[in-house]
């Protein structure tokens, strides 16, 4: 048997289940009542047998009364016998006062052992019967009732055998009025005792428990005949609609069940008959829909195989009519230009009318029958017989076809109708409907889509044919244009090269004599050759600020042109940012003081080192203060506020000076552009100095922005990111040795051990140390810093307490702890305020970070080692073709106590050098014959060790490398400031010093 056939899993029927629940409740309902029964005859019958037995009992006393006083046997015994002619009575017992037995006597038929048991306990209770009772008992295995009542007589108060005769005279007599005299009461004359037996009252319940289970059983057959026929009547129908259910489940919608009343299970007939006549509707309706889908589908794939269009639409109209099943299909496009449907295409027909069909114009006027109609209203018309709407139809196309039944729509896009689409069928046909029409207006949507499509596609290509033409003359006039451009490329780079060549010459020519004016003002300012009178004083001044006035300018236009030429490099390293502010301001401080100005610096406290071109940084500040100084009125305020924000450091200068107006904000970063007026009436500066700050500001990555009121002041601000020097994209001067390796060929002054885990932190310490002549090495945790202090015993040890793997305490407990090292002054440097215990453990000064400069090298003033630097005489040999240029160095050296020697050739300085080895050379690049980089590489091929100074007046990184490849240490840009060419000489020469 298939699983058609059992959808479901075998079960118990409905019918087996409604009869088995039936039966069930009859059973139960006739045990319970059965039981009821039984249990009201037992104590029915139990009521009435005890009741039976008192009165048997009361009887047989009463009338013993006289038995008992006289002790007649035979009266007793006839009282006995008629007693024990009731059924029940098993066993009589009459007893005196005192318990002896008057009489007794067993059922003929009693059970021996049974009637001897009956004695023996009747006889033990004789003498205790004082009241009636009634007992239940069993003897042996027989159930029965036993009934004791005591014999009671009235007696007087006279003597015993008095009263012994007046009770017998009352016996005699009963009717008479006399008694006794004297005051009567009763008395226990004897007693008296039953046994009944409870058979017959069990024989009864016995037989009322037949009677009911019969009855019961009775009801149950007739139940159960009742339901068999009550749920065949109901049951019936329902089965039959779950098989025709079933059979309707396995696929057969023409199940249907007879309806045999009009009652509810003839009402679930005719519902489940109607649920199945629309279910087989919905099926078939459903299968229709899916074939229509399958053929659109085919009909979509067939028209969006391709774009061009006639084949488009034979594809079309061949599926429609292949797969739609219509005679045929016939299609029009509009011709906007010509106003009408043109190009006539049928699928269903001979090719004789095909030819015909597509040589006819129908034009688009009212009147031109139903596919005009429908091209001018862009509704779609169904017509069921064409015979009724001849008279609308176009005349060639109804001679041409004629069709029974008919729809016609539209290709519509956009409300644009694009086209007509009709099919028909003739009279062997079905008559077309309004299903159709909906069907064919899906279809007309896809293929309205498509023709829309393949036209848009054909105008392409015919565009993509004079495209190419015209691509073909632009590329021929833009290689032209090309050929032009690349010929004025080269006459810029030309342009370009020459300017840079004047720049550098100009750099040169004016540099070197520039040099010579700023370096000897300065020289007779100091009054090292003597003093000068006030007027003399003054002229020089003008001398001096006017040389740096021509020096700003040259340097302005210089950095300008290289940093659009992309070629300024920032020189990288650490530098305290507060010591960079603090030294701004002081820079322009004489000319704030001049004015009354009150300048101001606020600046976070989580800032401290960054990393950045230090040079460029305060050039950015010097920029911003000296504008903001220019044109802040007396009186005013100017400030510096730095603070760090999203990752940067952000530095805002700010003043209460005239103000810009909001639409020159944007104009004072372009080059040589200059708003409004200085204090004095009149514009100050060059126009670049704005431009080239923002341009440093961007080198480092930052941005720059200024907000300003007029006749409020103005806030320009600028941001530097906080990041380590590698991540940078640019090259630093001297970007090739780490902080360890430029200790190494440093200065071998006083070594100073720092013992820092903080890289920032060391690196910042080391640049201190160095810069004042002590030899730093550097360990970062207290383990590294024990071993170091026992390899090279430095002169001072400077220690943070909070290092990794040994602490600043344990390692200063050791290093005291050692005789070898017990004698090394330890400087603890550390957050941590806590000098009690550093001095207790031997600290030699204890200082709160953050350190100043000045602070720290004092701290180690006081152990004698600043002495130890710059103790033995130093030669250094100058060579320049300018006698102005050797003795401006050479006053500024002499007074310092280094011996000068003076060379005026590139081939005398490499002779000198040779003779007279000294401990440093400074050369100018520029000088006839041998020239700077040709000296340097001749003295570094014999004497690599000693140390060469490059003196330029050219661009500082232009000869960078080739500076490097010939062994310069250093590069000066002319002119400089004496101080700053000392400083560059003791920092190159604490490495020719002894300790």
């Amino acid at each position: 048997m298939t699983q058609t056939e059992h959808p479901w899993p075998s079960r118990a029927s409905l019918k087996v289940k409604a009869m088995a629940f039936i039966s069930l409740m009859i059973l139960a309902v006739g045990a319970s009542l059965s039981w009821y029964l039984l249990r009201q005859t037992r104590e029915v019958f139990t009521e009435e047998l005890q009741k039976r037995a008192l009165s048997l009992a009361q009887n047989l006393a009463h009338t013993s009364k006289y038995g008992v006083l006289t002790e007649d046997e035979v009266i007793l015994r006839e009282l006995i016998e008629g007693t024990l002619q009731e059924d029940s009575v098993l066993f009589v017992l009459i007893a005196d006062a005192e318990g002896k037995v008057l009489a007794q006597q067993p059922k003929a038929h009693a059970i021996p052992h049974v009637a001897a048991l009956a004695l023996q306990h009747t006889v033990a209770l004789a003498p205790a019967v004082t009241t009636t009772s009634l007992h239940y008992h069993t003897l042996g295995t027989q159930s029965i009732y036993h009934v004791a009542m005591p014999v009671e007589t009235a007696e007087a108060t006279a003597s015993h055998t008095e009263g012994r005769l007046a009770t017998a005279m009352w016996l005699l007599r009963k009717d008479t009025d006399s008694a006794p005299e004297g005051p009567a009461k009763t008395g226990k004359r004897g007693s008296v005792q039953l046994l009944l037996s409870l058979e017959n009252m069990q024989a009864s319940v016995r037989k009322t428990f037949v009677t009911g289970v019969g009855l019961t059983l009775g009801t149950i057959l007739i139940g159960v005949l009742v339901s068999f026929g009550f749920c065949n009547y109901v049951l019936t129908p329902v089965q039959a609609v779950a098989h025709a259910a079933a059979r309707i489940a396995a696929g057969d919608l023409s199940q249907r069940v007879m309806v045999q009343g009009r009652d509810e299970i003839g009402l679930l007939a005719m519902t489940f008959n109607h649920m199945a006549a629309s279910l087989d509707q919905m099926t078939q309706a459903q299968q229709q829909r899916l074939t229509e889908l399958s053929a659109l589908h085919a009909i979509g794939l067939v028209i969006s195989s391709t774009l061009d269009l006639d084949r488009l639409i034979a594809l079309a109209l061949d599926a429609v009519v292949q797969h739609l099943g219509y005679n045929r299909a016939r299609l029009f496009l509009v011709d906007a230009e010509k106003q009408a449907l043109v190009q006539g295409r049928i699928a269903g027909a001979s090719d004789e009318i095909r030819m015909q069909l597509q040589a006819i114009e129908i034009p688009l006027r009212p009147g031109g029958g139903l596919h005009v109609q429908v091209a001018l209203t862009g509704e779609p018309v169904l017509v069921e017989d064409m015979e009724r709407v001849k008279d609308q139809a176009y005349k060639p196309m109804l001679d041409l076809l004629s069709a029974h039944s008919l729809v016609v729509l539209p290709l519509k896009l956009e409300e644009r109708v694009l086209g007509v689409l009709s099919v028909d069928n003739v009279r062997t046909q079905r008559t077309l409907t309004v299903a159709d029409q909906h069907l064919l207006a899906t279809l007309a949507n896809q293929l309205a889509i498509a023709i829309a499509n393949a036209s848009a596609y054909r105008q392409i290509e015919q565009l993509n044919i004079s495209l190419e033409a015209k691509v073909q003359e632009r590329t021929e006039a833009l290689h032209l244009q090309q050929q032009e451009l690349q010929e004025v490329n080269t006459r810029l780079e030309v342009a370009n090269r020459h300017k840079s060549e004047f720049l550098a010459n100009m750099s040169h020519e004016l540099r070197t004599p520039l040099n010579a004016v700023i370096g000897f003002s300065e020289v007779l300012l100091e009054k090292m050759f003597g003093d000068v009178n006030e007027r003399q004083e003054e002229y020089l001044n003008d001398i001096l600020s006017s040389g740096q006035h021509l020096l700003s300018l040259i340097n302005d236009i210089l950095d300008l042109s290289k940093v659009e030429a992309g070629k300024m490099e920032l020189e990288l390293g650490l530098f305290d940012l507060r010591q960079v502010l603090e030294g701004s301001l002081v820079m322009v401080k004489e000319r704030a003081l001049a004015h009354g100005l009150t300048l101001s610096l606020d600046m976070a406290d989580d800032l401290s080192v960054i990393t950045g071109d230090e040079r460029k940084v305060k050039q950015i500040l010097f920029n911003l203060l000296s504008n903001a100084v220019k044109f802040t009125p007396d009186k005013g305020k100017v400030g510096i506020v730095a603070k760090r924000i999203n990752g940067a450091v952000q530095i805002a200068v700010w003043d209460t000076g005239v103000g810009i107006a909001l639409e020159d904000q944007q104009r004072i970063f372009e080059e040589f552009q200059q708003v409004g007026h200085g204090l004095a009436g009149k514009i100050e500066g060059t126009g670049l100095g704005l431009a080239l700050t923002k341009r440093f500001v961007e080198l480092h990555r930052g941005t720059m922005g200024v907000e300003s009121t007029l006749g409020r002041g103005s806030t320009f601000t600028f941001t530097l990111p906080i990041t380590d020097v590698e991540t940078l994209p640019v090259l630093a001067l001297r970007a090739d040795t780490t902080p360890e390796q430029r200790s190494e060929t440093a200065a071998i002054g006083p070594l100073v051990l720092v013992i820092e885990d903080d890289p920032r932190a060391a690196d910042l310490l080391h640049i201190y140390l160095t810069e004042a002549g002590y030899t730093v090495d550097i360990a970062r945790d207290g383990e590294e810093g024990l071993a170091k202090v026992k390899q090279h015993t430095p002169d001072a040890i400077i220690l943070d307490v909070l290092l990794p793997r040994v602490d600043g305490w344990a390692f200063l407990t050791q290093v005291k702890a050692d005789p070898a090292t017990r004698g090394v002054p330890v400087i603890i440097a550390s957050i941590i305020d806590q000098k009690g215990k550093g001095f207790a453990l031997g600290a030699a000064d204890y200082l709160v970070k953050p350190i100043q400069k000045g602070e720290l090298l004092r701290t180690l003033g006081t152990f004698g080692l600043t002495s130890q630097v710059r103790t033995a005489p130093v030669n250094i040999l100058i060579i320049d073709d300018d006698p102005k240029a050797v003795e401006l160095v050479a006053t500024a050296l002499e007074p310092e106590g280094f011996h000068v020697l003076r060379a005026y050739s590139g081939e005398t300085g490499v002779a000198m050098a040779e003779t007279e080895r000294p401990d440093l050379i400074m050369l100018d690049l520029l000088m006839p014959g041998m020239n700077g980089f040709e000296v340097a590489r001749r003295v570094k091929a014999k004497h690599p060790e000693m140390p060469v100074i490059l003196i330029t007046g050219w661009g500082l990184e232009i000869e960078t490398r080739a500076a490097k490849e010939s062994g310069v240490m250093k590069i000066m840009a002319k002119p400089f400031h004496y101080q700053e060419l000392l400083n560059v000489v003791q920092e190159i020469m604490q490495g020719k010093t002894t300790v």
